[in-house]
């Protein structure tokens, strides 16, 4: 039988057997469940930095963008695994020793509560992406860089006047065709813009109807800007066109997931399709009541009824994204109907008569009021149904 020696140590339980894990390692485990946790938010901050940096400097502010997009998406991995850690070792310490109670347990809960929640972490930064899409009036879907619109410079060039009309020294108007042009360089941009949306929605899967109206709205596009450039010659006589258009090329494969573009996708259709385009077919609509400068009334009446079939596809764009992406898509559409801007910036706008086919701020102002009613409106009942 064996007899303990007198000089041995008296035997105690473990402190793993008698009161749990050990104190320390559990209270390791509890610090890096908190840092696994908050990870993500020093990613959000690096994104909203590049995005301030990016008036000042382009270059520094697209790799911050890279590495602040890249290090959120795998960092959300690691909020989860702090969640599901932090959970663990809030069961574990109820056997702790008193004085490790307190800040540890408010780590361990906080690593919990932020890790559980990294679903909506990503939607919410789905949310901040298409937001920076909101910004002043425009004529349609755009290029946009940061939420930008970008457009190509001009060149003394005929390529883009269309049908050639006869010049009228007497309708010589420099307002007028600096505002046409400014109109067509829109139109030229959307035709860029189109066909980005081609491409993603081809990427994406959509159904062939969605690509194929996205097509046909990019060649209604460039027919539009040529109407607007033959008009601005028609009124000062100078044959100028859009120049090669290198920010056109929007179009650049995301490494974000699904339901991220497809949430940024459905955000920038409900704005650029549905409330721009809508906007500018309807109070373009409302130009076709007026007496109209002779030369410009035909070119109104090729572009209503055209944006007014874009608003529409870019609606029906909504609808497939919010099917495909779900919960991360609701909530940006949610978000983004929120947080419509109450009026429109036209601080830009061309001050010159309404018969010349430019409507007023003033009339501008009253129909985006209408149209964004109606269009937070169909969100809303859009989302409530799904």
């Amino acid at each position: 039988m064996h007899v303990e020696s007198p000089y041995a140590p008296p035997r105690v339980p473990a402190v793993e057997d008698a009161r749990g894990p050990e104190p320390l390692s559990l209270a390791k485990k509890i610090r890096w469940a908190f840092r696994l946790a908050i990870l993500p938010f020093f990613f959000v901050a690096l994104l909203i930095g590049a995005n301030a940096l990016e008036p000042h400097a382009r270059t520094l502010a697209d790799g911050l963008m890279w590495i602040g997009a890249v290090g959120l998406m795998l960092s959300l991995i690691t909020s989860s695994i702090g969640g599901v850690l932090g959970f663990r070792t809030l069961r574990e310490g109820h056997r702790m020793m008193p004085p490790l109670r307190g800040p540890l347990y408010g780590l361990a809960f906080g690593a919990t509560v932020v890790g559980g929640l990294s679903g909506l972490i990503s939607a919410a930064y789905a949310a901040l992406i298409v937001l920076m899409a909101i910004g002043g009036f425009s004529r349609g879907r755009q290029v946009r860089r940061r939420g930008r619109p970008q457009f190509a410079p001009l060149t003394v060039d005929e390529a883009w006047l269309g049908e050639k009309r006869a010049q009228n020294p007497n309708a010589k108007d420099d307002h007028a065709a600096e505002a046409w042009r400014q109109n067509g360089l829109t139109e030229h941009a959307s035709v860029a813009a189109f066909a980005a949306l081609s491409l993603e929605l081809a990427e994406l899967g959509a159904p062939p109807a969605l690509q194929k109206a996205a097509s046909e709205d990019a060649l209604d596009e460039i027919r539009h800007t040529e109407l607007c450039f033959g008009l601005a010659e028609h009124f000062d006589g100078r044959p100028l066109s859009p120049a090669a258009f290198p920010a056109g090329l929007a179009y650049q494969r995301s490494p974000l997931p699904r339901s991220f573009r497809l949430a940024k996708l459905a955000v920038t259709s409900l704005l650029d399709g549905a409330i721009h385009e809508g906007l500018s077919a309807r109070a373009l609509a409302e130009l076709l009541t007026l007496e109209l400068d002779p030369e410009v009334r035909p070119v109104i009446e090729g572009i209503v009824a055209d944006e007014a079939r874009h608003a529409a596809h870019g609606f029906q764009v909504v609808r497939w994204c919010l099917k495909e992406g779900g919960a991360t898509v609701a909530i940006a559409l949610h978000t983004a109907s929120q947080h419509l801007p109450d009026h429109l910036d036209l601080s830009d706008h061309p001050a010159i008569a309404e018969h010349l086919g430019i409507p007023t701020p003033q009339r501008l102002r009253r129909v985006y009021a209408e149209v964004k009613a109606k269009t937070v409106r169909r969100t809303a009942r859009l989302l409530a149904a799904g």
